[in-house]
């Protein structure tokens, strides 16, 4: 699969509710922004605490009803564009990244361990949200063991937590996809990153759109040889 653009008519309410207040010509992390979002900042850069905490509680409000990650257009199609068409992500939260990329023609499945719902809280993260898709429910390691011919989709592992290096080794596939904070931020734990560059070469990067102080990043994988 080749994929530049997303094809016209997609929905994507999440990419809708923030891509007006997106700063493409501001600073990204200090330095010329090409594609920073702006929507928190003060002109000076600053946040006083009560603004800090009204927008922070927005972004919240965003990665329960949707994902982690801002889905702009350029990082759907990148994402697309390196998933060799097929996709499995077992950490998928409401399911939202398959949903977007299902739309963009990727034959994508979603598990969770614990998908969400209206009607409870067992998903700490997405309380009383419905999922996007249909979201299997299974532990991330059997649900990647499940599918060795699809590109795993690693999306915010969590933070400290072996959770990712294990669902890494569980994958007995070629391709990884991680969408994320890298070394020393909010997700996975130093092993995960240590195993990406011990047993995979990055193939492809790319920067999303960012919430105001968040470091993600894409990076493509594929498994060493020998």
């Amino acid at each position: 699969m080749t994929m530049t653009t997303l094809p016209a008519g997609i929905a994507n309410p999440y990419w809708d509710a923030v891509r007006d207040r997106v700063d493409w010509a501001g600073s990204l992390w200090g330095t010329p922004s090409v594609g920073g979002i702006g929507m928190y900042r003060h002109s000076d850069g600053r946040l006083d605490g009560d603004r800090w905490m009204r927008e922070a509680l927005k972004r919240s409000d965003m990665v329960k009803q949707y994902a982690w990650t801002i889905t702009d257009p350029e990082t759907v199609a990148f994402v697309a564009e390196h998933s060799r068409g097929r996709l499995v992500d077992p950490l998928a939260g409401t399911g939202y990244w398959v949903h977007i990329l299902g739309q963009a023609g990727v034959d994508a499945i979603a598990y969770d361990l614990n998908p969400p719902s209206e009607d409870h809280e067992r998903n700490h993260w997405h309380r009383h949200t419905a999922g996007h898709v249909a979201i299997g429910e299974a532990d991330a390691k059997d649900a990647v063991s499940w599918h060795p011919s699809r590109t795993l989709l690693l999306s915010w592992p969590p933070y400290d937590d072996p959770l990712g290096v294990e669902t890494v080794r569980a994958y007995q596939g070629g391709r990884v996809i991680f969408i994320g904070e890298d070394w020393g931020g909010c997700c996975g734990d130093d092993t995960l990153f240590e195993v990406f560059e011990r047993e995979w070469v990055k193939v492809a990067e790319h920067t999303p759109v960012q919430w105001d102080g968040m470091h993600d990043i894409v990076h493509v994988y594929d498994r060493k040889e020998g």
